[in-house]
C-alpha cells in the first residue's frame, strides 16, 4: 500500500548493492518482485532469465503472477511460461497456468 518508488531510486539501490546480479535465489526473487511492483522495466529481462533457470515454485510462481499483472509485460510472462512449461513440476505448471489464465 506504500506509494511507488521512483525507478531512479531502484536503479541507485542496484548500483550500490548489485542486487540484480546476486546469485542468491531468495534475494533475487525479492528484489525482482519489488522492481516489478514499482514498474522498473529494467528488471524484466532478468526476471525472464531467472524463471527459466530456477524451477522452485516458491520463486517462479510469484514472479510469473506479478509479471502477468503488469499489462506492458504480461505477454512476456505468458510466452516465457508457454515455452518452458514442460520444465516445471506438473503442480507448479498447473498453478502458474491458472495464475496467468493460460489454457492449452
Amino acid at each position: 500500500d506504500a506509494p511507488p518508488m521512483a525507478v531512479a531510486a531502484l536503479e541507485r539501490m542496484d548500483a550500490l548493492y548489485d542486487l540484480t546480479s546476486s546469485k542468491n535465489a531468495e534475494l533475487r526473487c525479492r528484489w525482482q518482485r519489488l522492481c516489478i511492483r514499482h514498474r522498473a522495466a529494467f528488471i524484466v529481462p532478468h526476471v525472464v532469465a531467472f524463471v527459466v533457470t530456477v524451477g522452485r515454485m516458491k520463486f517462479v510462481r510469484p514472479l510469473y503472477r506479478e509479471l502477468g499483472e503488469w499489462p506492458e509485460h504480461r505477454q512476456a510472462a505468458v510466452d516465457t511460461f508457454k515455452e518452458h512449461r514442460s520444465a516445471y513440476h506438473p503442480i507448479a505448471a498447473k498453478m502458474i497456468a491458472q495464475d496467468l489464465k493460460v489454457t492449452d
